[in-house]
């Protein structure tokens, strides 16, 4: 089994990624963190043998194989630069760094080294995210055409807050699904809240619409990604409708197949952690540290790099059409 550590013992990290651990082939052996109430909860309830104050101390004393570090951004640079630099893989939550320049380092020194690095994005491994990538390689549904990522929280702050911690779920899920974009356009809306429309152009002539906002009454997510005649739509990350070519029947309203799921079963499929993917992310992870494929991760530091590329921009405040 895997040996991890876990830096950080937050709320994100109690409720998500420390309970994803059971489904993972791994044994978590030591937790660091600050607050000792907190420390000694997660010892208890996810089954470390030892606690540490200073994560220094864990790295230098434990034998692990890789370590999970969820916190501030500051956390994630400082803490996941020292992880890389004893030897150990790292898995990272997002943003993880403050800056570009800083995830460009990370990037750098877990390729240097050949080590298995993920960042948390774990929209990638989302239940119904999956299955609509599946349903996009079907030769029915044909090349996708447009993509609409609606992304909005009720968030207010700075842009130099609200881009890194919240908006960037959005922007990786769209490059994700795009495969990558060579361009970007930005155009921000007024107020103290952010209100931000991207259009992204990747290689082959695709566009993606990308709209970020923070005067929702809460976080709410759609995507539609539209093939040749054929629709894909997910909502709240929990309910995909496909809509296939339906050609003998374009004046008529479309039928489509819903993909819904059932919580009167307490099934592994219908958790909430594999619904929203943690499960998924964290298990692949570990399985890469296992075959020491930095490739097998679901979402890798260079993957960071393009998504904080943007955040850069965002939080510039410029308006206008960028190379990316």
């Amino acid at each position: 089994m895997t040996r991890l550590g876990f830096i950080g013992t937050g709320t994100h990290a109690r409720q998500n990624l420390y309970p994803s651990l059971r489904y993972a082939d791994a044994e978590l052996i030591a937790v660091a963190g600050r607050d000792p109430d907190r420390r000694a909860y997660c010892m208890r309830s996810f089954g470390a043998a030892r606690g540490y104050g200073d994560y220094h101390q864990m790295l230098e004393r434990e034998e692990l194989d890789a370590v999970f570090v969820c916190g501030p951004p500051s956390l994630h640079y400082e803490a996941g630069r020292a992880v890389l630099e004893s030897g150990r893989a790292l898995f990272v939550e997002k943003p993880p760094a403050p800056s570009l320049d800083s995830c460009r380092e990370l990037a750098s020194l877990a390729r240097e080294r050949s080590l298995v690095c993920a960042v948390g994005f774990m929209k990638r491994s989302a239940q119904k995210y999956a299955m609509a990538r599946e349903i996009m390689a079907k030769r029915e549904f044909g090349d996708l055409r447009h993509l609409l990522v609606r992304y909005s929280f009720n968030v207010p702050g700075e842009g130099d807050r609200v881009f890194p911690l919240v908006s960037i779920h959005a922007l990786d899920l769209a490059l994700w699904f795009l495969g990558g974009a060579d361009r970007v356009t930005i155009a921000h809306g007024g107020g103290d809240r952010a209100s931000t429309f991207l259009t992204l152009h990747s290689d082959p002539g695709v566009i993606a619409t990308v709209v970020l906002n923070a005067s929702a009454p809460g976080v709410t997510e759609r995507v539609e990604l539209t093939g040749d005649e054929a629709l894909i739509t997910v909502d709240e990350l929990a309910t995909l409708v496909y809509y296939p070519p339906q050609r003998e029947n374009r004046w008529r309203p479309i039928v489509g197949e819903i993909h819904a799921p059932n919580t009167a079963l307490q099934t592994e499929e219908n958790s909430a952690l594999a619904l929203q993917g943690y499960l998924g992310e964290v298990t692949a992870f570990v399985d890469a540290v296992q075959s020491a494929d930095p490739s097998a991760v679901g979402a890798s530091m260079d993957d960071a790099v393009n998504a904080m590329e943007l955040v850069e921009l965002l939080k510039s405040g410029h308006e206008g059409s960028f190379a990316i």
